[in-house]
Protein backbone atom coordinates (compact mmCIF):
# COMPACT_ATOMS: atom_id res chain seq x y z
CA UNK A 1 0.00 0.00 0.00
CA UNK A 2 1.13 3.50 -0.66
CA UNK A 3 0.85 6.59 1.08
CA UNK A 4 0.83 9.88 -0.67
CA UNK A 5 2.02 12.66 1.19
CA UNK A 6 1.42 16.07 0.28
CA UNK A 7 3.96 19.41 0.53
CA UNK A 8 2.83 22.88 1.54
CA UNK A 9 2.91 24.90 -1.48
CA UNK A 10 6.53 26.29 -1.92
CA UNK A 11 8.00 23.30 -0.15
CA UNK A 12 7.48 25.44 3.04
CA UNK A 13 7.94 22.79 6.34
CA UNK A 14 4.90 21.78 7.76
CA UNK A 15 3.77 23.90 11.00
CA UNK A 16 5.50 23.54 14.23
CA UNK A 17 3.44 21.38 16.60
CA UNK A 18 0.98 23.19 19.32
CA UNK A 19 3.09 23.21 22.25
CA UNK A 20 5.99 24.49 20.66
CA UNK A 21 3.69 27.28 19.64
CA UNK A 22 2.73 27.89 23.01
CA UNK A 23 5.79 27.62 23.99
CA UNK A 24 7.30 30.66 21.87
CA UNK A 25 3.89 32.44 22.70
CA UNK A 26 4.86 32.85 26.48
CA UNK A 27 8.63 33.67 26.02
CA UNK A 28 7.28 36.24 23.65
CA UNK A 29 5.32 37.53 26.11
CA UNK A 30 7.60 37.30 29.05
CA UNK A 31 10.19 39.47 26.84
CA UNK A 32 7.34 42.39 26.01
CA UNK A 33 6.99 42.41 29.82
CA UNK A 34 10.82 42.80 30.41
CA UNK A 35 11.00 45.45 27.78
CA UNK A 36 7.72 47.27 29.04
CA UNK A 37 9.23 47.43 32.85
CA UNK A 38 12.85 48.84 31.72
CA UNK A 39 11.49 51.47 29.58
CA UNK A 40 9.00 52.44 32.45
CA UNK A 41 11.83 52.81 34.31
CA UNK A 42 14.08 54.74 32.22
CA UNK A 43 11.81 57.15 30.85
CA UNK A 44 10.63 58.35 34.38
CA UNK A 45 12.20 59.72 37.33
CA UNK A 46 15.64 60.41 35.03
CA UNK A 47 16.65 62.85 37.47
CA UNK A 48 16.84 60.62 40.70
CA UNK A 49 19.72 59.02 39.25
CA UNK A 50 19.20 56.38 42.17
CA UNK A 51 19.77 52.82 40.91
CA UNK A 52 20.86 49.58 42.34
CA UNK A 53 22.02 46.45 41.00
CA UNK A 54 22.37 43.39 42.61
CA UNK A 55 22.80 39.73 42.50
CA UNK A 56 22.43 36.72 44.94
CA UNK A 57 25.65 35.49 45.72
CA UNK A 58 24.36 32.63 47.89
CA UNK A 59 21.46 31.30 45.99
CA UNK A 60 19.33 29.22 48.00
CA UNK A 61 18.09 25.82 46.13
CA UNK A 62 20.01 26.84 43.26
CA UNK A 63 18.23 30.10 42.20
CA UNK A 64 20.71 32.64 41.26
CA UNK A 65 19.05 35.75 40.77
CA UNK A 66 20.03 39.35 38.87
CA UNK A 67 18.17 42.37 40.16
CA UNK A 68 17.86 46.22 39.08
CA UNK A 69 16.24 48.74 41.38
CA UNK A 70 14.99 52.10 40.86
CA UNK A 71 14.30 54.94 43.18
CA UNK A 72 10.50 56.48 41.72
CA UNK A 73 9.42 58.98 44.53
CA UNK A 74 10.33 59.61 47.80
CA UNK A 75 10.31 56.34 49.82
CA UNK A 76 9.05 54.50 46.96
CA UNK A 77 11.34 52.02 44.81
CA UNK A 78 10.24 49.47 42.24
CA UNK A 79 12.66 46.27 41.46
CA UNK A 80 12.84 43.65 38.12
CA UNK A 81 14.53 40.29 38.65
CA UNK A 82 15.77 37.62 36.72
CA UNK A 83 15.81 34.09 38.35
CA UNK A 84 17.50 30.78 36.75
CA UNK A 85 16.45 27.90 38.57
CA UNK A 86 18.44 24.82 38.14
CA UNK A 87 18.36 22.60 41.36
CA UNK A 88 17.91 18.97 42.00
CA UNK A 89 16.60 17.96 44.92
CA UNK A 90 17.47 13.91 46.05
CA UNK A 91 16.14 11.65 48.40
CA UNK A 92 17.28 7.58 49.30
CA UNK A 93 16.26 4.71 51.44
CA UNK A 94 18.14 1.35 51.60
CA UNK A 95 16.95 -1.77 54.11
CA UNK A 96 18.66 -4.48 54.88
CA UNK A 97 17.52 -8.19 56.60
CA UNK A 98 19.85 -10.11 58.01
CA UNK A 99 23.02 -8.82 56.50
CA UNK A 100 23.13 -9.59 53.37
CA UNK A 101 20.64 -12.22 53.14
CA UNK A 102 18.29 -9.17 51.74
CA UNK A 103 18.81 -5.63 50.47
CA UNK A 104 16.50 -3.17 48.65
CA UNK A 105 17.18 0.23 48.15
CA UNK A 106 15.04 3.43 46.30
CA UNK A 107 15.86 6.88 45.11
CA UNK A 108 13.60 9.77 44.46
CA UNK A 109 14.95 12.75 42.31
CA UNK A 110 13.22 15.61 41.68
CA UNK A 111 15.39 17.69 38.98
CA UNK A 112 14.12 21.76 38.28
CA UNK A 113 15.31 23.86 35.10
CA UNK A 114 13.36 27.18 34.27
CA UNK A 115 13.29 30.84 34.38
CA UNK A 116 11.08 33.36 36.67
CA UNK A 117 11.14 37.16 36.44
CA UNK A 118 9.24 39.25 38.94
CA UNK A 119 8.30 43.26 39.37
CA UNK A 120 8.46 43.93 42.89
CA UNK A 121 7.58 47.67 44.92
CA UNK A 122 9.14 48.69 47.72
CA UNK A 123 8.03 51.08 50.20
CA UNK A 124 11.27 52.35 52.32
CA UNK A 125 11.79 53.51 55.71
CA UNK A 126 14.62 56.10 54.30
CA UNK A 127 14.61 58.13 50.99
CA UNK A 128 17.81 56.53 50.12
CA UNK A 129 16.29 52.99 49.84
CA UNK A 130 17.54 52.23 52.93
CA UNK A 131 15.92 50.62 56.34
CA UNK A 132 13.13 49.00 56.79
CA UNK A 133 10.45 48.46 54.20
CA UNK A 134 7.48 46.47 52.75
CA UNK A 135 7.33 44.74 48.85
CA UNK A 136 4.88 43.10 47.44
CA UNK A 137 4.54 42.11 43.46
CA UNK A 138 4.28 39.51 40.80
CA UNK A 139 6.49 36.68 38.81
CA UNK A 140 6.02 34.65 35.95
CA UNK A 141 8.11 31.66 34.49
CA UNK A 142 8.24 28.95 32.92
CA UNK A 143 9.70 25.63 34.17
CA UNK A 144 10.98 21.89 32.83
CA UNK A 145 10.26 19.36 36.05
CA UNK A 146 11.52 15.68 35.55
CA UNK A 147 11.35 13.27 38.83
CA UNK A 148 13.10 9.69 38.41
CA UNK A 149 11.71 6.85 41.05
CA UNK A 150 13.97 3.74 40.91
CA UNK A 151 14.33 0.69 43.43
CA UNK A 152 16.07 -2.29 43.48
CA UNK A 153 16.31 -5.50 45.58
CA UNK A 154 18.39 -7.97 46.13
CA UNK A 155 18.31 -11.53 47.48
CA UNK A 156 21.15 -14.53 48.41
CA UNK A 157 18.08 -17.28 48.40
CA UNK A 158 18.04 -16.09 44.78
CA UNK A 159 20.08 -19.24 44.30
CA UNK A 160 17.60 -21.75 45.52
CA UNK A 161 14.72 -19.80 44.00
CA UNK A 162 15.79 -18.32 40.66
CA UNK A 163 14.91 -14.62 41.94
CA UNK A 164 17.61 -12.45 42.63
CA UNK A 165 15.59 -9.39 43.13
CA UNK A 166 14.24 -6.82 41.03
CA UNK A 167 14.90 -3.32 39.63
CA UNK A 168 12.76 -0.45 38.68
CA UNK A 169 12.64 3.12 37.20
CA UNK A 170 9.79 5.57 36.89
CA UNK A 171 10.21 8.82 35.20
CA UNK A 172 7.47 11.25 34.96
CA UNK A 173 8.19 14.81 33.18
CA UNK A 174 6.19 18.26 32.95
CA UNK A 175 7.65 20.21 30.60
CA UNK A 176 7.28 24.18 29.99
CA UNK A 177 5.32 24.09 33.17
CA UNK A 178 3.71 27.63 33.52
CA UNK A 179 3.32 29.64 36.56
CA UNK A 180 2.50 33.05 37.78
CA UNK A 181 1.52 34.69 41.04
CA UNK A 182 1.88 37.35 43.69
CA UNK A 183 4.36 37.91 46.96
CA UNK A 184 4.50 40.04 49.49
CA UNK A 185 6.68 40.33 52.55
CA UNK A 186 9.22 42.69 54.08
CA UNK A 187 13.03 42.98 54.88
CA UNK A 188 15.60 45.48 55.85
CA UNK A 189 18.42 47.00 53.26
CA UNK A 190 21.79 48.49 54.59
CA UNK A 191 24.20 50.98 52.78
CA UNK A 192 28.23 50.99 53.22
CA UNK A 193 29.27 53.50 50.42
CA UNK A 194 28.50 52.28 46.83
CA UNK A 195 27.81 48.86 48.62
CA UNK A 196 23.65 47.85 49.75
CA UNK A 197 22.81 44.44 51.58
CA UNK A 198 19.50 43.54 51.33
CA UNK A 199 17.55 40.68 53.58
CA UNK A 200 13.92 39.88 52.91
CA UNK A 201 11.38 37.39 53.43
CA UNK A 202 7.63 36.89 52.91
CA UNK A 203 5.24 34.46 51.08
CA UNK A 204 4.54 34.14 47.98
CA UNK A 205 1.26 32.62 46.09
CA UNK A 206 1.78 30.70 43.03
CA UNK A 207 -0.75 29.64 40.17
CA UNK A 208 0.24 26.26 38.56
CA UNK A 209 -0.36 22.90 37.82
CA UNK A 210 -1.23 20.94 40.94
CA UNK A 211 0.79 17.66 40.14
CA UNK A 212 3.80 19.82 39.29
CA UNK A 213 3.47 22.57 42.08
CA UNK A 214 3.63 19.31 44.78
CA UNK A 215 6.90 18.47 43.66
CA UNK A 216 8.54 21.88 44.14
CA UNK A 217 8.69 23.17 47.67
CA UNK A 218 9.26 26.71 45.45
CA UNK A 219 6.48 26.51 43.41
CA UNK A 220 3.54 25.32 46.00
CA UNK A 221 0.64 27.44 46.16
CA UNK A 222 1.66 29.05 49.12
CA UNK A 223 5.43 28.68 50.07
CA UNK A 224 8.11 31.24 51.98
CA UNK A 225 10.52 32.98 50.33
CA UNK A 226 13.91 34.58 52.12
CA UNK A 227 16.69 36.38 50.13
CA UNK A 228 19.92 37.68 50.08
CA UNK A 229 21.21 39.70 47.98
CA UNK A 230 24.05 42.30 47.44
CA UNK A 231 24.78 45.29 44.82
CA UNK A 232 26.20 48.54 43.76
CA UNK A 233 24.38 51.62 43.96
CA UNK A 234 24.65 54.40 40.75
Amino acid sequence: MCLLHKSLPGGSPPPAPLSQQNTYKMNKQISILAITVFITLFATTLGAQQNIVKIRPLPILGKFGFQYERKIAGHSSIEVEWQRWNFQRKKSDSFFLLGLLYTSSSSDVIQVKGNRFQVVGRCYEHKNMTGWFFEGGFHVGKFDIKRTESSSSFSVLGFFTGDFGSESTKITRYDNVRAKGLKAGGGFQKKYGRLFVNLSGGLEFNELDTKAAALVRGLRPVTPYGRFAIGVGF
